[in-house]
């Protein structure tokens, strides 16, 4: 079959030599369909005397359509370099040549690849001895196919199809031109056979390789196991026609055709003479089929294997299909139940005429997987005539097969009729589980494979994911939360049923209190991470929320927030999980927006497909170890949220100079300059949250707070302070005063010229008159303060009140001005722990200092530690005149101090003055109950007296 091509000189193909030596390289054509590849008579010419081709010590075929090689003959185009194997006219590969002799009327040359033109002193005809070459190269080719052919039977069915091919492409090739030789008057022997005998053995040769080809052809399609399990619908079916009484092969008005299912069943080890262990039609009397013609360039090849299967029959180690005059194929099928007219008279006939018609088409579309695909298997319904809410899976099962571990191994779906899918179930189990969902308004559809149930309590959700698990049979699960779940809970419940390998799980009753849409509230994806770490579970949606009607679809790395009702049809979502998939890889190599432009309009397709409208969804698509997650809009072709770790690559710094909400947590203690590039890139930004592992965000105050303020379309700043593994808390939510302009002097600013920041109180101060803090709750401070964050805390705790129960006093980035701001968050808090980091004091902020520790509030003071190494200095100078000195009198008798901590530092025991001895003992006088931990510090004996 000749197509139509185009020459693409701008893609070559590549060649080498033997040794690995660069060739010429050649121009590529293109199909109609898009297919690249090089045409043989052009490699001929590139390189004279060429035998064959090899790539990665394979040999290269000839490219075609499954049935037969293109002409004229080509190879497809490869990115790897194809090796060139040159012929020789003394022969080719020891063992595969023959002894050719050609015989006219008027002489006689005999020609093998062992002699040269001039053997025997008789000069050869080259005409003849051309022919020679040519008929020993097809026979020689012919037979190196058929023996691969032999030994690759368990090859997959796309390359054991390519050699099946070739290999009669030769045959047909080496009998041509034995028939062209005989017409010129030139008798043939090679090796001493005749022409007639040559051509018998051709064909023996030929006839042994048609057996493999039916069992490679049966096996790939039964035992491709590695997406079978994704079956939404059956895979095995027969195409017969609909009346054979009126069936007439002339007349194509009475060829009309109805579909009937096979039970997809396996062997094991049941007793054989009561549950058959053989595939078997369904007891459904089928469908008739709409557009047979469409139907049959997609499912046409396919259809005609299975045909010819049960017509011959087929068996191994784990499918038995009898042959078709044993008419096993018609157990379990009653044409009275299913008012057919298959029956042991008509079944012969019906097959006959099936593959008759199916094999005189032209040929139809080549399946090129081994068996069908999951999206071609779902949609063989979209063919079949089916009344609105009638069945459409021919009253079979899916079932699921597992490996015999304790650990629920999916081995393949399939479809199977009543009594066999039965052998499959735990009945004990599962007729516990029907109890347990029926008791509490809902139900068990085994045909369709589906749980609904109503759990009214975490206990209740337990037990449900428990018996799930040990039903050990995969259903769709919908589950409504009738009690006030806890985020903790609706986790377990999905993880439970993960575990019990449910394809999807729907849920109804998760509220913003579970699952905040916010990503500042929630950094991690419950649901998502869940899918994405789940073997089995495909899909989590939840349905009104947040709100009634709208929905939340949550695939592998992608999730929908639809405002209109989603789809009930779970398994129309794969596609969606492969596009998203593709989107975030897409994402992960782009460096521009524009790169996902491609992928997003695929991924709108998508959904569209899928009934819904790109411009109710917002796509969410991230990972979770939450690397990098965005919200991106179909429909603007932005991003909307950018969440990520750092700034420190290029994608981050670029795409989210592009988000209306940008969200960066930093793991490290160090301030990211690619976040105030970002964001004064950002001419959109709208909300910036910032969060720090580690207790350390309010020493970053001043870079975050100038770094907002330098924004001119920033409105809201969020700050907060996230632990490992725990759900984010808002520490600070910031607005602007927009009333108020900003003055130059506290933007102008980068937040990396610490430098030259400006040390004046009171500047820093009136930065209240231009932002309005909405939410405040701190109750910490582990990291050391600047005067800006002292100021800032202090300015917070104005506004909302908060009780702040520890403390960390470090002076080493103060001045007075920050001192002044401390001693004032001290008087007004009521401390449970105060931690002292005793670094040198400077003298010039000594009297601040010790008005600092003068306004620590005793009585509700628990834990008190000195660190370092300058401790005795400090405990001196918190009894020194300018602080109130500690004695046991001043606090009223009411001390409740627990803990007393002093550590020291350095490779010495720093020893106590008898001021501080005074001050220790003072305390442990006071407060009866307290414990003491001297580390690295020495008191004199006199203490313990």
């Amino acid at each position: 079959m000749v197509l139509p091509m185009d020459v693409d000189p701008s893609v070559t193909q590549r060649f080498m030599s033997e040794g690995r030596k660069p060739l010429e390289s050649l121009p590529t054509h293109l199909t109609e369909t898009g297919d690249r590849f090089v045409l043989w008579s052009e490699i001929q010419l590139a390189f004279p005397g060429i035998d064959s081709l090899k790539i990665e010590d394979r040999r290269v075929m000839y490219d075609s359509n499954g049935y037969t090689v293109h002409l004229p003959l080509r190879v497809q185009y490869s990115r790897h370099p194809y090796s060139v194997v040159l012929g020789d006219q003394r022969g080719y590969q020891q063992g595969m040549s023959h002894h050719i002799q050609l015989t006219t009327t008027q002489t006689s040359n005999t020609i093998s690849k062992r002699y040269s033109k001039t053997d025997r002193g008789c000069i050869l005809d080259p005409p003849k001895f051309e022919s020679a070459l040519h008929l020993d190269r097809l026979l020689r080719k012919f037979k190196m196919l058929n023996t691969e052919l032999l030994a690759n039977t368990d090859s997959n069915r796309s390359m054991f199809q390519q050699l099946a091919v070739n290999s009669r492409f030769y045959y047909s090739e080496a009998l041509g031109e034995l028939n062209r030789l005989e017409s010129l008057g030139i008798s043939v022997q090679v090796d001493g056979m005749t022409k007639e005998e040559l051509c018998a053995h051709l064909r023996d040769l030929q006839r042994k390789t048609l057996l493999p080809e039916y069992q490679n052809s049966c096996r790939t399609l039964l035992d491709n196991l590695d997406i079978s399990w994704h079956y939404p619908a059956p895979r095995l079916f027969l195409v017969l026609p609909t009346d054979l009484d009126s069936w007439d092969a002339l007349d194509p008005a009475t060829h009309s055709f109805r579909l009937f299912f096979m039970c997809d069943h396996w062997k094991h080890d049941d007793d054989l003479e009561v549950k058959p262990q053989h595939v078997h039609l369904s007891n459904h009397s089928g469908y008739n089929i709409k557009r047979p013609q469409e139907f049959f360039q997609i499912y046409g090849d396919y259809a005609l294997r299975v045909l010819l299967m049960v017509e011959r029959g087929y068996s191994n180690d784990h499918y038995m299909i009898s042959p078709l005059d044993t008419f096993k194929i018609l157990w379990g099928h009653d044409p009275v139940v299913t008012g057919s007219q298959i029956s042991k008279d008509t079944i012969g006939s019906l097959v006959d005429k099936a593959i008759a018609y199916l094999q005189q088409l032209s040929p139809p579309k080549l399946i090129k997987e081994s068996t069908l695909t999951r999206k071609q298997a779902a949609e063989i319904k979209t063919y079949l005539d089916v009344q609105e809410g009638a069945n459409t899976r021919g009253c079979l099962h899916r079932v699921f097969r597992f490996d015999s571990s304790a650990v629920l191994t999916t081995l393949g779906a399939y479809w199977m009729c009543p009594v066999h899918s039965q052998e499959l179930l735990n009945h004990e189990v599962l007729k516990a589980l029907m109890d347990f969902v029926e008791d509490r308004k809902g139900n068990v559809n085994m045909q369709q494979a589906t749980v609904k149930v109503e759990l009214s309590s975490a206990t209740e959700a337990d037990q449900f994911s428990q018996l799930l698990q040990d039903a050990r049979h995969i259903f769709n699960v919908t589950v409504k939360l009738s009690w006030k779940a806890t985020r903790s809970s609706v986790e377990k419940l999905c993880q439970g049923v993960a575990s019990a390998n449910a394809r999807a799980l729907e849920l109804d009753g998760v509220g913003l209190d579970i699952y905040p849409q916010d990503r500042v509230m929630c950094m991690k994806d419950l649901f998502g991470d869940v899918v994405l770490q789940s073997t089995g579970l495909m899909s989590i949606a939840l349905f009104n929320y947040p709100r009634p009607q709208a929905q939340c679809l949550h695939l592998r790395r992608v999730s929908l927030q639809l405002q209109s009702p989603l789809p009930q049809s779970a398994f129309k979502w794969m596609r969606l999980d492969q596009v998203g998939e593709k989107f975030w890889f897409s994402y992960s190599r782009a460096k521009r927006v524009s790169d996902l432009h491609a992928v997003a309009s695929e991924l709108t397709l998508a959904l569209e497909e899928n009934g819904i409208e790109t411009t109710t969804a917002m796509v969410t698509i991230g990972s979770y170890e939450w690397n990098n997650v965005f919200v991106f809009d179909l429909k603007t072709l932005t991003f909307v949220e950018y969440f990520c770790k750092d700034m420190k690559s290029d994608r981050n710094a670029h795409f989210s100079a592009t988000a209306r909400k940008l969200t960066v947590h930093f793991n490290d203690p160090q301030f990211d300059k690619g976040l105030s590039d970002a964001v004064q890139a950002n001419n959109t930004l709208e909300k910036l949250n910032v969060s720090f592992y580690g207790h350390n965000m309010l020493y970053y105050t001043e870079n975050i707070v100038r770094l907002w303020l330098n924004s001119s379309t920033t409105s809201q700043l969020t700050l907060i302070d996230r632990m490992r593994d725990t759900q984010g808390r808002v520490v600070a939510r910031l607005a602007r005063q927009c009333d108020s302009r900003i003055p130059e002097a506290i933007t102008a600013i980068t937040p990396h010229d610490t430098v030259a920041y400006p040390k004046d109180h009171e500047l820093q101060l009136d930065l209240s008159k231009y932002v309005e803090f909405l939410h405040w709750d701190c109750d910490h401070v582990f990291s050391p303060l600047s005067d800006y964050s002292a100021s800032f805390l202090e300015m917070a705790m104005e506004q909302h009140p908060s009780v702040l129960t520890l403390f960390t006093l470090d002076t080493s980035q103060v001045s007075r001005q920050g001192l002044l701001s401390i001693q004032n968050i001290l008087r007004r808090s009521r401390l449970e722990q105060l931690i002292i980091v005793c670094t040198p004091i400077d003298p010039s902020i000594s009297e601040s200092v010790a008005k600092a520790l003068g306004s620590v509030q005793w009585p509700t003071l628990k834990f008190l530690t000195f660190l370092n190494a300058h401790i005795d200095a400090w405990i001196r100078l918190w009894m020194s005149p300018h602080s109130s000195p500690f004695t046991p009198n001043a606090t009223g008798g009411d001390l409740r101090l627990l803990n007393l901590h002093l550590q020291g530092a350095g490779s010495v025991p720093q020893s106590l003055s008898h001021t501080s001895a005074l001050f220790v003992h003072g305390l442990i006088y006071a407060s009866p109950w307290i414990k003491v931990h001297l580390e690295n510090i020495t008191l004199d004996e006199y203490f313990f007296d």
